[in-house]
């Protein structure tokens, strides 16, 4: 092979892998964090409003990292799962426990915003936004019968296509419903799943703070003496709401889940959070960084296994040449 055939092939080689990696939406080292700033709007509120909204995660170059000022004395929230607007609500509610008990300043505060539908122009709650994670807050104006659950929106929103969307508009109709009011009890549970049956390696008690209407009520202690529950009756609950935040536990090696609440018989709320004990082996993952695109991306695997392959075709031709060189000799 002659030598100018030999480098015109690896060129056409690389210029094709090159080309194939930015099909795939991909670029060689991390991606870095967008700059500028977005806003963020809402469109169908199905009843005057009122927002709120706090920025709880920084957007990072590998993602969404937690404000260090909310889980500076409480366990950390996992960001891992945003992938429905139940999971999202579940999340978000979490988050806002922790805001309320830290006292987290919000971006934009009481942000009045009439009833709307699919053709009224989407009102904006907040402009000049730095790149983050954003719990977004409500509360319907007067006795409408609205109720808000909480919800986290990304600023910028990275589309499928891998563009950004800095102007985001969230539709309200996800996180607002009609409910009747009435009274729940409550049962606060944490749970322990341990493969190997062995739970010499559990703290002998961890401490959560429950809050009532989104202000602290009191701190409990869930040990193996209560079954690691505490529960809350009807008469006590009325129609209030309760949250569970959990109190860092440094003894402890599991892996936690999120508090997440889910309605049951006899209008009994149960909210509970699962322990994970770290298989034999494996470390316990501490982190809460959330890629913004998907973790799973395929595309990833296919271009890293398409570069690696052109290594090994131009160590082979390289190899060969040299080979060649010999024989000419």
């Amino acid at each position: 092979m002659k030598k100018t055939s030999l480098i015109s092939g690896l060129k056409k080689m690389a210029a094709g892998a090159f080309a194939f990696l930015m099909a795939a939406g991909l670029t060689v080292g991390a991606q870095a964090a967008p700059a500028g700033t977005g806003s963020l709007s809402v469109k169908e509120c199905a009843a005057d409003a009122y927002f709120t909204l706090y920025r709880v995660a920084d957007m990072t170059d590998d993602g969404f990292v937690e404000r260090k000022e909310l889980t500076a004395d409480y366990e950390k929230v996992d960001l891992t799962d945003l992938s429905s607007d139940s999971a999202n609500m579940q999340t978000a509610a979490q988050l806002k426990s922790l805001v309320d008990l830290t006292g987290l300043k919000p971006v934009a505060e009481d942000v009045a915003v009439g009833k709307s539908s699919g053709s009224d122009k989407a009102a904006l709650i907040a402009k000049d936004l730095q790149p983050g994670l954003y719990l977004i807050t409500g509360r319907a104006q007067g006795d409408s019968g609205f109720t808000m659950k909480d919800f986290l929106a990304s600023v910028p929103y990275k589309e499928a296509n891998g563009s950004w969307t800095y102007d985001l508009v969230i539709d309200a109709t996800k996180f607002s419903k009609e409910v009747e009011k009435k009274s729940h009890s409550y049962r606060i549970t944490k749970v322990w799943n341990e493969e190997d049956d062995d739970d010499s390696a559990r703290p002998s008690k961890i401490t959560i703070t429950i809050l009532k209407d989104s202000k602290f009520w009191k701190d409990v202690d869930l040990s193996d003496d209560n079954d690691w529950t505490y529960v809350i009756d009807k008469e006590t609950a009325g129609t209030s709401n309760f949250a569970v935040a959990e109190k860092k536990n440094k003894d402890s090696n599991y892996t936690q889940s999120n508090w997440k609440s889910s309605s049951g018989k006899d209008d009994q709320i149960t909210i509970t959070c699962t322990n994970t004990k770290p298989s034999p082996g494996k470390k316990k993952i501490t982190t809460t960084v959330v890629k913004t695109g998907d973790p799973t991306d395929m595309n990833l695997m296919v271009a890293i296994f398409a570069f690696s392959g052109l290594v090994l075709i131009l160590l082979g031709l390289i190899a060969a040449r040299r080979k060649k060189r010999q024989e000419e000799k």
